[in-house]
């Protein structure tokens, strides 16, 4: 797989965790953009992308995000700045 390809492909998982955590409809600001950067960084920097793709993929439908998500309290911070 190629690097732009791996790239995209977690970025789409960050932006199902957010959408099911809430965090993408949260109050955008400065301390969101912030947040939001370091919630990439982590989400491209993760060991975990396989195991990720399954849990969301087995739970899709739910609220639920993956309980080893290094960005988990990141996003509760997105939803309540």
């Amino acid at each position: 797989m190629s690097f732009l390809a791996r790239m995209t492909r977690r970025l789409t998982l960050l932006g199902e965790a957010m959408r099911r955590s809430g965090a993408i409809d949260g109050p955008k600001g400065l301390n969101f953009e912030r947040e939001y950067r370091r919630a990439t960084i982590a989400c491209l920097s993760c060991k975990q992308g396989e195991a990720c793709q399954s849990f969301l993929d087995e739970t899709e439908g739910s609220k639920i995000i993956p309980p080893f998500c290094p960005n988990r309290r990141a996003f509760e911070r997105m939803q309540h700045p």
